[in-house]
């Protein structure tokens, strides 16, 4: 998952890192990266299935 899609849920990177007990450091990493952690985009789908409920979200990156 896109790190800007994951941050436009929660309105700011550290809005996120709290929704999901992570340090703001740790978001930092992501957007450098580009990408979302795969537990962590499925612990987004749990807390936001809102958000993935419209095909927003390809599952070829879910979790295994």
């Amino acid at each position: 998952m896109d790190t800007n899609k994951a941050i436009e849920l929660y309105g700011s990177p550290s809005a996120l890192a709290k929704a999901l007990g992570v340090t703001a450091g740790a978001v930092s990493q992501w957007i450098t990266k580009g990408s979302v952690p795969p537990m962590r985009v499925y612990q987004l789908q749990v807390l936001r299935p809102e958000a993935f409920a419209s095909n927003n979200y390809s599952s070829n990156n879910a979790p295994q």
